[in-house]
């Protein structure tokens, strides 16, 4: 504020004051002000720079007695609020108010001091006084503080009527951001308040980053993504803005870009808590769990609110350590967190532990908090089949696919559940629901589906579908598809293939099981097929009974080779060895 006085007189002297007023000496800046005033005691431009150095250093009540000459004068006001932005400056909120509440008593019907005292009072958190010192006027900026005074206070619906007026009359894109703001905290939609305060002032700050909250949290992650990158251009050093885009980066999936911005925010800001969590969150998006786990425990130690400690237990349990994930997740729910995703996965981990019984209990409060929360009605059917309770698992998984008929899951484990129970007709049909799993195989064939006709004199490809064990369980009852058809072509890994050729010499055995959509070559030189099947599906047809299951020694043929060399007293030896 001096600088507007300079002008005549020790003009070199005041420039010097200004230099360490400006690299924060200002100790050396009341040195200079000391010296220049025991030879001018009269220059009003020392004395002003004077006093609001005093002020910068919480000194008011000298800074005041510095700057009594000059009250009455033209301009006293305005001596006055420049000395309060400087004692501003000394950290201390109080500081100004005092300053100001002080020019209001020489200068009572200022406006000019009414409207400042009450911007100090509202950030001092004294927005209770506002009232009263702007009662004498009147106009677009008192309705605008005694709104922003209702916001402070909390009285969200009371402040839009005085923050609307003052918008009508006087359209700024502070007002409108207040606008957004009360309506934010009272319930109300913000979107069209926070539109006209960008489209007022397309540098606002404050309100792009608030545009970008709430359109992430509707779920609209491009919106968000924009107006974060808008917000973080602005102020491209603060931390803020580059760790909320990390969040927004992240719910749209791209983890890699997540998490260089993660890294931009720690670079401005290494201790920002907010910052170290969305990077522990892409790290785990990337599968980096050991290095997602420390900028987890960053986090946690630097804002511990619960959230580092719930991510946390989810990159645990992926490594396999359960009892750190229950321990991880028992933190978050006791510093607060508690919604029902916590409790689903810490049933999770207490059931991979063994201790059903807490397993048990933490589903079923994520059930008592969402009653329709489908992924824990599967996982407490999980749980009910672990403890014996059958007839509740499948109740639980009928449940859980009512309410989400896309988690396989379910359908996969009530499957496996009545399987076990030997009811082989109702297990063997729910299995076929795996071809609904997100994860199924996209088939490239296109011949018709066999389901049950008659074989004789047809040709029938058989598809492979799951992992190398899946392949080798359901490759018993091939022999069954053999003796039916005409001719039988069997498709499996390629790791299987000479295995398959030997254990069915009748069949055309090719290896080639892959996740091409495309129809592969060699189906082309197979001449005209009838039907084709999966080779999960064939216990379906040929084991519908516990009679349908064979005795025999084995469907499987080993390579004699081998076998002779593993018989062989050289090997034996070899082994022996060792």
């Amino acid at each position: 504020w001096w600088r507007r006085l300079l002008g005549g007189g020790a003009a070199g002297l005041h420039d010097q004051i200004r230099r360490a007023h400006d690299r924060g000496d200002l100790p050396r800046a009341l040195e200079l002000c000391l010296s220049g005033l025991a030879d001018s005691p009269d220059d009003a431009v020392l004395r002003s720079l004077y006093a609001g150095t005093l002020a910068q250093q919480g000194r008011i009540a000298e800074s005041l007695d510095a700057i009594q000459p000059y009250a009455d004068l033209p301009g006293g006001v305005e001596y006055f609020i420049e000395l309060a932005e400087s004692a501003a400056r000394s950290g201390d909120a109080r500081n100004p108010v005092a300053v100001l509440e002080h020019a209001g008593r020489l200068h009572p019907g200022s406006r000019r001091i009414a409207l400042r005292l009450s911007d100090f009072l509202i950030e001092n958190g004294e927005a209770c006084k506002v009232t009263e010192v702007v009662q004498d006027f009147s106009g677009p900026e008192v309705d605008h503080l005694l709104g922003k005074s209702k916001l402070a206070e909390g009285q969200f619906e009371s402040a839009l009527p005085f923050l609307e007026r003052s918008f009508s009359r006087q359209p700024k894109a502070a007002t409108a951001f207040d606008i957004a703001i009360a309506s934010l905290r009272a319930g109300i939609d913000a979107g069209r308040w926070l539109g006209k305060a960008v489209e007022l002032d397309p540098r606002h700050y404050d309100a792009w980053l608030a545009i970008g909250m709430t359109t992430l949290q509707e779920g609209n992650h491009a919106a968000a993504i924009e107006a974060l990158r808008r917000a973080s251009r602005l102020r491209p050093e603060q931390a803020e803005p580059h760790a909320h885009l990390a969040s927004a980066l992240l719910r749209a999936g791209e983890n890699e870009e997540a998490m260089d911005e993660a890294q931009m925010a720690l670079h401005y800001d290494s201790a920002y808590g907010p910052a170290w969590h969305y990077h522990g969150l892409a790290e785990q998006a990337l599968q980096q769990h050991d290095d997602a786990i420390l900028s987890f425990r960053r986090a946690e130690s630097l804002q511990p609110s619960g959230a580092a400690a719930a991510a946390m237990g989810v990159s645990l349990y992926a490594r396999g350590d359960y009892e750190a994930a229950i321990a991880a997740y028992r933190r978050a729910q006791g510093a607060g967190v508690g919604d029902k995703r916590l409790f689903n996965n810490l049933g999770l981990a207490c059931r991979e532990t063994g201790d059903f019984s807490s397993a048990l209990g933490a589903f079923e409060h994520a059930l008592k908090l969402d009653p329709r929360y489908a992924v824990a009605w599967c996982n407490l059917g999980l749980v009910q089949q672990d403890l014996g309770n059958v007839e509740d698992a499948l109740g639980s998984f009928s449940r859980a696919l009512e309410l989400d008929p896309s988690i396989e899951e379910a359908r996969w484990y009530a499957a496996v559940v009545r399987l076990r129970e030997r009811d082989y007709v109702a297990g063997w049909g729910a299995y076929e629901g795996r071809w609904q799993s997100r994860t199924a195989r996209e088939v490239p064939f296109r011949f018709p589906a066999w389901r049950g006709e008659s074989l004789v004199g047809r040709h029938v490809l058989i598809y492979a579908e799951q992992g190398l064990g899946d392949q080798i369980m359901f490759a018993s009852c091939v022999s069954h598809m053999v003796e039916n058809a005409g001719r039988v072509t069997l498709e499996c890994s390629r790791k299987l293939e000479s295995l398959f050729r030997r254990s069915f010499p009748q069949v055309t055995v090719v290896g080639s099981l892959t996740n091409d959509r495309r129809v592969p070559e060699w189906v082309q030189g197979l001449g005209h097929v009838d039907y084709q099947v999966a080779i999960g599906s064939l216990p379906g047809h040929f084991r519908r009974n516990a009679e349908q299951f064979p005795v025999h020694s084995g469907y499987l043929r080993a390579d004699p080779e081998r076998v002779e060399y593993w018989r062989s007293e050289e090997h034996t030896s070899e082994l022996q060895s060792h």
